[in-house]
């Protein structure tokens, strides 16, 4: 059965320090080369089923600007979910 992947981001697209909420990085991530817009929920597909050998996906995230940023650990949250494409 075809597929869909749905990809959402705790924190919108920014990467939040850890101990200061205030001070955030922005990130752009793609699935397979094509924009996601993390600011909301984003369903991508749908996807031919796949086979018993699985198939690849590529998730990349590009880093946004950190100049005057606070030194720290960031981080976001991003959950994907597979459901049946309708």
């Amino acid at each position: 059965q075809p597929y869909l992947l749905r990809l959402s981001s705790e924190h919108e697209g920014e990467l939040v320090h850890r101990e200061r909420d205030r001070w955030q990085v922005p990130y752009a991530a793609t699935l397979d080369g094509s924009p996601i817009p993390l600011e909301t929920a984003h369903a991508a597909g749908p996807f031919e089923p796949t086979p018993a050998t699985g198939r690849a996906k590529s998730l990349r995230v590009t880093i946004g600007e950190t100049a005057g940023r606070r030194a720290g650990t960031y981080g976001d949250t991003i959950t994907i979910r597979i459901e049946p494409a309708p």
